[in-house]
């Protein structure tokens, strides 16, 4: 009997060996991969649209694009020199604007008699956090009516 038993318990544990083999061989079967076209991912100009609200939803699109084409020669820097150039209507647009971006630690380097600014900011070579001084410059001189007329990007100096 207990042979018997032991046979059976046998022939049941390979049997289910032989059914998880088999389910398993069928799930890998219908795995697909996809690929993700990246031009039609939109949820990164989303969010931050919904934080920089006085940017048009192009802008911050243009400025997240031309941050990676810039970037692409800069990998091997740990520091990048950010330079943003803008104009605005009236000298109050300016000082108010300017009042406000410098308290994001930027430093006024230049600025016209057409009310035109560059200001500059040193800041870590990361993809996240130059475009989000982008949109933040950008959206806060959008605020003051200026015109965000964009940015250079170079390795910072030596000393």
């Amino acid at each position: 009997m207990k042979k018997v038993l032991t046979g059976v318990v046998v022939a049941a544990i390979g049997a289910a060996v032989v059914a998880v083999i088999k389910l398993t061989q069928k799930k890998e079967k219908e795995v697909e991969f996809i690929e993700i076209d990246e031009s039609i991912v939109v949820n990164v100009p989303m969010r931050f649209h919904d934080v920089y609200t006085y940017c048009p939803l192009e802008l911050i699109d243009s400025l997240r694009q031309e941050c990676k084409l810039k970037m692409e020669s800069l990998v091997d820097v740990e520091k990048v020199v950010l330079r943003h150039f803008i104009s605005f209507p009236t000298q109050d647009d300016l000082f108010s604007s300017v009042k406000e971006i410098k308290g994001l630690e930027y430093m006024l380097e230049e600025v016209s008699e057409d009310r035109s600014v560059v200001l500059r900011k040193v800041v870590n070579n990361y993809f996240e956090d130059v475009y989000a001084q982008l949109c933040e410059v950008a959206n806060t001189s959008r605020k003051y009516n200026g015109d965000y007329q964009g940015f250079k990007l170079q390795s910072e100096p030596s000393e």
